[in-house]
């Protein structure tokens, strides 16, 4: 089923043809962990169990890497579509703190290689 696409970079929703586009497949997979991803905890009001635990763990002070790990992994298999992780998920944090993560995992429509800018902050608030 196809659902609209976005522009994870910018977090809106992509324009083609003068309108919007739409994405199916690995696409709306990989669209879908990314999305989760952005959701912090609490912050659904309809399901307050939703999302990372950015501020409670990610990126509190004194959290181990494998804690970060088993977050990301856990968000990334609870993602409609994935049925298994092959590699990773691996966090990398440059000097500016800026998250790249990287994975790859295997769905109802093939392998997924994943490797995707994170932020700590609400999408609504990237520019």
């Amino acid at each position: 089923m196809a659902q609209l696409s976005i522009d994870t970079t910018t977090g809106r929703l992509t324009v083609a043809d003068g309108g919007f586009a739409d994405c199916s497949g690995l696409e709306s997979i990989r669209q879908h962990v990314w999305l989760r991803l952005q959701i912090f905890l609490g912050e659904c009001a309809y399901d307050v169990d939703l999302g990372v635990p950015w501020i409670q763990e990610v990126v509190a002070s004194g959290t181990a890497p494998e804690r970060i790990a088993t977050i990301f992994r856990e968000t990334i298999i609870r993602t409609p579509g994935i049925t298994g992780i092959t590699s990773g998920p691996t966090l990398d944090v440059d000097d500016n703190r800026a998250m790249q993560l990287s994975f790859t995992a295997t769905t109802d429509e093939g392998l997924l290689v994943f490797s995707s800018p994170i932020s700590s902050k609400p999408v609504q608030e990237i520019d």
